[in-house]
């Protein structure tokens, strides 16, 4: 009697855990603390190895997420919610990943209909940021995140209504060099004769 033993080769399983949190408050249309970011439900995640996809799952009610694959190695973590920007981590190996999601463009400005505009789009990877509202300054810290803003008659540097300031100066937009601005300095031709000349 010939005995014959085939082994397959054993394909070892890796897992992902974590949460997904956001800071935007559906509720109340305001937004919290890094601390108190609330759960997102029905994030999208995804584990890519070379372009072809190994597994995906959503969030649970609480933000958590489990999600197992093929050991194969290194692969792409993709976390996606909303209008957000899509988050991308790399991993070789088994590990946990946390991520909150926060807006990451900020338009600082002080024209409300402006920011009535915005907020009517509904995207979240937008924050307009009221310099002369001063309950805004509750938000400041959210410019130390942005990876690109648009200051529109804004005059960082000058102490009115630039709380944000120290906060935007540690940005990834200022270390990209991905920050515009827009200030309408008045002629002689406009009716507001406090402006420059010429």
């Amino acid at each position: 009697m010939i005995l014959t033993v085939s082994l397959t080769g054993a394909v070892s399983a890796a897992e992902v855990t974590g949460h997904v949190r956001e800071i935007y408050n559906e509720t109340s249309g305001s937004y919290t603390t890094l601390e108190g970011a609330l759960p997102v439900r029905n994030a999208t995640v995804t584990i890519i190895h070379n372009g072809s996809v190994l597994n995906e799952t959503r969030t649970a009610p609480d933000g958590s997420y489990r999600i197992n694959f093929n050991d194969t190695f290194p692969a792409v973590v993709q976390i996606k919610y909303s209008s957000y920007r899509t988050a991308s981590y790399t991993i070789n190996g088994s590990c946990t990943i946390n991520h909150t999601f926060m807006p990451d463009i900020a338009i600082i400005s002080s024209v409300p209909e402006k920011g009535r505009i915005l907020k009517s789009m509904e995207n979240r990877r937008i924050i307009y940021h009221d310099m002369w509202d001063p309950s805004s300054s509750a938000n400041d810290w959210i410019m130390e995140y942005v990876n690109f803003a648009y200051l529109d008659m804004a005059m960082p540097g000058t102490g009115w209504g630039d709380s944000w300031y120290p906060y935007l100066l540690r940005s990834p937009a200022n270390q990209r060099n991905m920050i515009a601005a827009a200030f309408g300095y008045p002629t002689d031709t406009d009716s507001d004769h406090g402006g420059a000349r010429g």
